[in-house]
């Protein structure tokens, strides 16, 4: 996930860290999950709340984890 923050900063994509409660779902426009080897794999529901897949959103994060330049071990 650090790879993803560091580069929608270097994009000017504004970001935030907060805490989300079971009543906070109904009110997302999307939801992806983040993993040290995928930059985004979207959610199209939590419980009853079904979200429309977020292209842009899921586009966004893919660049951004691209970006990154490669480590070479040496």
């Amino acid at each position: 996930m650090g790879i993803v923050q560091r580069q929608l900063r270097r994009l000017d994509v504004p970001q935030r860290h907060e805490e989300i409660k079971v009543g906070d779902v109904a009110g997302l426009s999307g939801a992806a999950i983040m993993n040290s080897w995928t930059p985004g794999v979207t959610i199209t529901a939590i419980g009853s709340n079904i979200f429309p897949e977020a292209k842009q959103f899921m586009d966004l994060l893919h660049e951004a984890y691209q970006a990154e330049p490669a480590m070479h071990a040496g």
